[in-house]
């Protein structure tokens, strides 16, 4: 166990790492505290260069370093809670806005998340440089707002607070998207202003701008609404505009995943232009060009869906991993996963409470860990038999490795997930790769209607699949509300069941036990 956690250096980078961010989130660890840590870890440091000639100081070197990794992840939560808090006027002022994303339509008015730039105040403009939820009136003029546009608008901004007999807490939600406050204008209290010229384009709102007109071509190829909201979710992970009854399906199904642009789509990209470019070879001068000219691609493609966070987190992964094959290292380890997230947290540390953070790197790791294992149960001869079992052994890894969370979550789990993604992983792959041809050939020129019938037929095959999952009695188990010590002896099951099964030591059997008895008391 010791020298499998040497060989992979950024889980133990981790390990303080995340201790940090989740002391600050929940201790609130007063400012002295840190100084503390900071000049314990520095005397460590000075003490290990001090005495390094002398094997068993390396310790010191480690304790010094897991110090300021505490540090920095403990502080760097703290100053963004710091610079979250909202402490202007509650009522209404004068302020200048900039729209970070495109509206989202929410039936009584538009939704979006905003940059509060300044306030007026005194006859003066004030900087607030606040990220923020506005709701804005439906009319004409509205509708037309786009991400990058700037208004001054005539409103005030509240912290949403905490509504007891609420199981979501929505004002710690907000805060974990760095959003300070929610604000409501209404028609005529808002007025466009000119965009200011700047050299360095906001690389944000450009995708955006790139999303939107490739969401406009994608409309002109589909035959129906049902049909460009499936592949709308597909190529850009947009869900505004798909229908909430294809919601719910892919929900209670097991299939949600394919509508948000994620680690699945972008693998499968990734594979079809490392297969594209598989004649030149395999030597090491061909990966260093190959390799360049893939990842390029990937991150042009998670240009055009709009950066979104779940892209982004992806070709971060797949980046990493091409990165090492060049190298001529083990690619696809848990070390590239656990440097991912490294790099993530860093950036940002509240990405650690984020659904779609946790989910997505639980289903990389478990597929990594539990897949060979599940592989080994059964070979053939046949490569079809292989590939489905492949899907199969897949499919039930990443299954395993989000259910608790995703249970504890949303309280629901799809039972008919295997046939789900036995059906939508491969079509999802063709309707993806269809998709990027049918939008290259339509920025050249125009497609006629019989042309685009190949796409119409797999999406009907595909949202037919769906519905018809839908119909099988008891296919998801709903109200599930385990609280967060059944998830965490879920996950001490998982872990010590793979361990048993990879090391075959009684011990970890008794340790599953005594897991059950265990729950069992804590049940009585």
């Amino acid at each position: 166990m010791y020298e499998t956690l040497l060989k992979m250096p950024f889980f133990r980078f981790l390990i303080p790492f995340i201790s940090g961010i989740i002391f600050q989130y929940y201790v609130n660890i007063p400012t002295i505290l840190y100084v503390i840590i900071f000049i314990t870890g520095l005397l460590f440091l000075i003490t290990f260069h001090l005495f390094k000639n002398k094997y068993i100081n390396r310790y010191l070197f480690g304790t010094g370093i897991y110090c300021l990794l505490f540090l920095f992840g403990g502080a760097s939560v703290k100053q963004i809670y710091l610079d979250v808090q909202w402490n202007f006027p509650v009522n209404k002022q004068l302020y200048e806005i900039k729209l970070l994303d495109d509206l989202v339509d929410k039936k009584k008015n538009y939704q979006c998340i905003v940059d509060i730039n300044s306030i007026k105040t005194d006859e003066k403009w004030k900087s607030v440089n606040k990220k923020a939820i506005l709701y804005i009136a439906k009319d004409s003029v509205s509708q037309k707002l786009k991400a990058g546009n700037i208004i001054k608008a005539s409103t005030s901004f509240n912290q949403v607070n905490f509504i007891k007999g609420s199981d979501f807490d929505y004002a710690v939600f907000l805060k974990n998207k760095s959003i300070s406050c929610v604000g409501y204008v209404s028609s005529g209290n808002w007025k466009k202003s000119e965009e200011q010229q700047n050299p360095f384009p906001d690389l944000k709102i450009t995708a955006l701008n790139c999303r939107r007109f490739f969401l406009k071509k994608l409309e002109s190829i589909t035959h129906s609404e049902k049909e460009y909201g499936i592949a709308a979710g597909i190529l850009f992970g947009y869900k505004s505009v798909l229908d909430n009854n294809l919601k719910n399906a892919f929900s209670t199904t097991g299939g949600a995943h394919v509508l948000v642009v994620s680690g699945l789509h972008v693998a499968i990209l990734y594979s079809a232009i490392i297969l594209l470019f598989s004649f030149l070879g395999n030597s090491r001068q061909i990966k260093y060009v190959r390799q360049p000219i893939a990842l390029s691609l990937i991150w042009g493609f998670a240009f055009i869906t709009g950066l979104t966070p779940s892209v982004v987190r992806a070709t971060s992964m797949i980046s990493i991993y091409g990165f090492s094959e060049i190298i001529g290292r083990k690619a696809f380890s848990l070390n590239t996963v656990f440097a991912t997230a490294f790099l993530m947290l860093a950036y940002y540390p509240l990405y650690l409470f984020d659904v779609g953070f946790q989910l997505s790197f639980l289903a990389v790791t478990a597929i990594i860990t539990l897949n060979p294992i599940l592989q080994n149960f059964y070979k053939s001869r046949y490569r079809i038999c292989n590939y489905l079992w492949s899907l199969t052994t897949v499919s039930t890894s990443a299954q395993i490795g989000t259910a608790p969370v995703s249970i504890f979550y949303f309280h629901q789990f799809p039972v008919v997930f295997l046939l789900t993604n036995l059906f939508v992983i491969p079509l999802v792959g063709v309707i993806l790769i269809m998709l990027l041809i049918y939008l290259i050939i339509t920025c050249m020129t125009d497609i006629s209607g019989y042309l685009t019938y190949p796409l119409h037929y797999i999406l009907l095959i595909f949202i037919s699949g769906i519905e018809s999952i839908t119909k099988i009695p008891y296919n998801c188990i709903f109200n599930l509300y385990p609280d967060l010590q059944d998830i965490i002896s879920l996950y001490l099951f998982i872990i010590f069941l793979t361990l048993l099964l990879i090391r075959k030591k009684i011990v970890f059997a008794y340790i599953i036990i005594l897991l059950g008895l265990f729950q069992v008391i804590h049940y009585l």
